[in-house]
């Protein structure tokens, strides 16, 4: 079943999971009160916008171990640059295989969240920013 979570602002109440997957298929509208729970109500995420200025939800994805069909948009190059797989969204046909192939599943929700653990996270910020801060300051003089 096809479920599809829009998170506008409406103003009902924060959905809860187990409320979302018994009403599948079907539109599920509304925050939840942990994004985590998107990603685990999910198989496959899907990012269908042309603009991502960043493109975090690609990168969350595959940290919580989900398909991910994206783009196109800018930034996803880059993310593609660190090893990052996303399908494109005319892959659908790919996606399913690989969603029936437990093997080759596997082996694409571990390539992607070595990935996130290599080149995405979180810990690694700072010594990232004071290195890039560093940078500039040497370009200024």
């Amino acid at each position: 079943p096809v479920r599809y979570w829009l998170t506008d602002d409406m103003p009902d109440p924060p959905t809860d999971v187990r409320r979302a997957l018994s009403g599948a298929p079907g539109l599920v509208r509304g925050p939840v009160q942990a994004q985590a729970d998107l990603y685990a109500a999910a198989d496959v995420v899907v990012l269908s916008s042309v603009w991502e200025g960043w493109g975090l939800p690609v990168v969350e994805a595959a940290a919580a171990r989900k398909v991910v069909v994206a783009g196109p948009y800018p930034v996803l190059a880059e993310i593609h640059s660190f090893g990052l797989a996303t399908f494109a969204l005319t892959d659908a046909t790919t996606v399913l295989d690989v969603l029936h192939s437990p093997d080759d599943l596997r082996r694409l929700l571990d390539a992607n969240e070595a990935a996130v653990r290599e080149h995405f996270d979180v810990a690694a910020s700072p010594a990232i920013l004071m290195d890039l801060a560093e940078r500039a300051r040497a370009l200024t003089g």
